[in-house]
């Protein structure tokens, strides 16, 4: 199974639902089907 990709825009577009809209991590990994721990990297 090949490895993932997402393009910066959707990086970005995921970030800001944890941080500016106030969304969890768990809440938005489960909703766009992202590994929270990605996401967690990606809002550092």
């Amino acid at each position: 199974m090949p490895r993932r990709s997402f393009d910066k825009a959707f990086k970005i577009a995921a970030v800001k639902l944890v941080t500016e809209e106030g969304f969890s991590v768990k809440e938005v990994s489960l909703q766009l089907e992202v590994h929270a721990n990605s996401l967690y990297r990606w809002v550092q």
